[in-house]
């Protein structure tokens, strides 16, 4: 089992904002379930951060599809590691949007703004605790 961690921008702007995010959830989720693989995507300030759980070659397939996606550019890998403790098994693709408590986060690790590429990886692994914690956000376009 590895992790995998990204950060990207996403290329569409509102008012078409909230549709390419659920069509990403749901081909997400349908891709993920078919190849056990889970995590969370968060989205906030025209950016994502993606941690996936998953087998290294499979993680591998998930991000060449990404890589290819119009909708994100500017993609960074940030945390790519074996893992001996899943976190988010409970979801195919657990979803978080701009919520109070992440920005929170930031603010005390002396930060303005979303920017989860400036975090130590210690600092990275108390953000996905956090993000483990918080309610997912059903996203219905």
């Amino acid at each position: 089992m590895h992790t995998l961690c990204y950060i990207s921008h996403a290329t569409f702007e509102m008012p078409m904002q909230m549709q390419h995010l659920s069509d990403i959830l749901t081909e997400a989720r349908q891709f993920n379930a078919r190849h056990d693989i889970h995590g969370v995507l968060y989205f906030a300030d025209g950016k994502f951060l993606q941690c996936l759980e998953g087998q290294a070659e499979d993680l591998e397939q998930v991000m060449q599809r990404i890589c290819r996606d119009p909708r994100h550019q500017d993609l960074h890998i940030i945390l790519q590691q074996p893992l001996s403790q899943p976190l988010f098994c409970s979801w195919s693709m657990k979803f978080i949007s701009r919520h109070h408590p992440i920005k929170e986060f930031f603010q005390r690790h002396n930060h303005s703004q979303f920017c989860p590429d400036q975090l130590s990886p210690e600092q990275l692994q108390a953000l996905l605790n956090l993000m483990y914690q918080l309610d997912a956000n059903d996203l219905v376009a």
